[in-house]
């Protein structure tokens, strides 16, 4: 199954996805960045492992909006984000905490479909 992370640069089109309810991991990077290339093959591999959160790419050059907006100052930052809320801000490229985050934000979602679900799955049985 092949896995797209998309590539914003729009302020606007960010808010929109961000806003759209579901977890959202932020990787905001620079392509003269070495830790930030590291990065980049992680979160793809994170992407297939994760289909319900959300991969986003931002390249800070191309995006300087974006970069003022959420006060990024060093690369790679990754942004967490749940229900539109900024949960989590990692700053560098932290394999251990990237993961966990990712991995804590895949786990609530499902939490919240099973709960929201829930009357859907009692009628059914």
């Amino acid at each position: 199954m092949e896995v797209s992370i998309q590539n914003i640069k729009e302020l606007s089109d960010f808010k929109a996805l961000i806003g759209s309810g579901g977890p959202v991991i932020v990787d905001f990077y620079a392509t003269w960045c070495g830790p930030c290339k590291l990065l980049g093959p992680r979160l793809e591999t994170l992407a297939k492992e994760h289909t319900n959160v959300t991969f986003v790419k931002v390249d800070v050059d191309q995006a300087p909006e974006l970069s003022e907006e959420y006060q990024v100052s060093a690369m790679p930052t990754v942004l967490g984000f749940n229900s539109g809320k900024k949960v989590e801000i990692i700053v560098g490229f932290n394999n251990t905490k990237i993961t966990e985050l990712v991995q804590r934000l895949a786990g609530k979602y499902f939490l919240f479909l099973i709960l929201i679900g829930n009357k859907f799955i009692d009628n059914f049985f």
